[in-house]
């Protein structure tokens, strides 16, 4: 079955599988019942590394955010902020936030492997 590459994505996503590239490898973890997808993802592993870059690329071009849609922080003035998971933005200067996302990475693959029971 060839399905094109962003409902590939979509759907190992959607199975659990988180995907990343990392120094220009692609990582793929998740639960074992997503094996069909992530042996899918492997098999494109060229199509796949360069679909998540574009991805990382679109979501990281702040060009296309009108300036208007931006709000200074109250105390510092930055116009960069960060967005928690609830959509609330935060300004890194006076309100990091607790990890980086290697951090959660990390904290979220040690969730994962004990409730694997692999741990």
């Amino acid at each position: 079955m060839n399905r094109s590459i962003d409902d590939l994505v979509e759907k190992a996503r959607d199975s659990g599988l988180d995907l990343f590239v990392e120094d220009d490898k692609l990582v793929v973890q998740g639960l074992k019942s997503a094996k069909v997808f992530a042996l899918q993802l492997i098999d494109r592993k060229p199509e796949v590394v360069e679909f998540l870059d574009d991805e990382r690329r679109h979501f990281h071009d702040w060009s296309s955010v009108p300036l208007e849609a931006s709000v200074p922080c109250s105390k510092c003035g930055s116009f960069m902020p960060w967005w928690d998971v609830y959509g609330y933005a935060h300004c890194p200067t006076c309100d990091p936030p607790l990890y980086s996302a290697p951090d959660l990475r990390e904290k979220a693959g040690r969730l994962r492997d004990s409730a694997d029971g692999s741990t």
